[in-house]
Parts: C-alpha cells; structure tokens; sequence
C-alpha cells in the first residue's frame, strides 16, 4: 500500500484526515488575519503600564509598537484579563453594580460590536 492510497477518494480515513487539516488550517488562517483587528486598547499590559513591546504580555506576538489612542484607556476598568475565569461572580457584581462601569460597559460594546461578534464567533468554532 503506498501513501497515495491514503489520500484516494475511497479511502474514508484518509478523507476525514484531509478535511479535518484542512479546517484546521482554515481556522488558523482567519485567526491570524483577525489579529490586525484586534483594538489596540485590548494589548495593553495594565498592570505593568507597557504595551505589547512586553515579552511577558501574551499579546507580544502580535505586535511590537502599539498606538492607543487616550480616549480609549478610558476602558480599561471593564477589560478584564484571565483573572476573570478564577473569579468571575466578582467582577460581574462590579460591573452590575456600578451604573458607570455598565453604561462604560454598553458603550465598549457598541463602539466595537464587530470584533467582540467575529472573536465569540471564533471561539465557538475552535471550541467544537
């Protein structure tokens, strides 16, 4: 049997396998293109006041120089990092009780309703 037999028509194994590389590599083909679109305000390292220039910040790949603009920092106390999946009941009852972090809140959502609809739209697909 030579490989060539892995890859025929009949060859259901070798049919699955294909498609399976193929959406593999179709799904880290939009994932990359999304990464020019990923607002500037979304790499910032809070915590160390830098931006993506910062090799321990995830986001470093992305990008070497970040411009923000200033009106966007405003944002920065309803963008949570992964300290949210420890805690989430904590930051959602700050959000929820704060009239200022919710309208804050809408607002973000409104002003980048796209990129927030694309990125659920590709975790769900890389999540099935």
């Amino acid at each position: 049997m030579s490989h060539l037999d892995f890859l025929a028509e009949g060859n259901i194994c070798g049919q699955t396998l294909l498609r399976l590389v193929s959406r593999g590599s179709a799904i880290i083909a939009e994932l990359l293109r999304l990464t020019d679109h990923i607002p500037s305000i979304l790499l910032i390292d809070e915590t160390s006041n830098t931006n993506a220039s910062n090799t321990s910040s995830p986001s470093s790949s992305f990008s070497t120089a970040i411009t923000v603009d200033p009106t966007m920092l405003k944002y920065l106390p309803i963008l949570y990092d992964f300290r949210y999946l420890k805690t989430p009941e904590m930051f959602d009852k700050q959000l929820n009780t704060s009239i200022e972090l919710s309208e804050l809140d809408d607002e973000f959502y409104e002003t980048h309703e796209v990129s927030i609809e694309i990125s659920i739209a590709m975790i769900l697909i890389v999540s099935f």
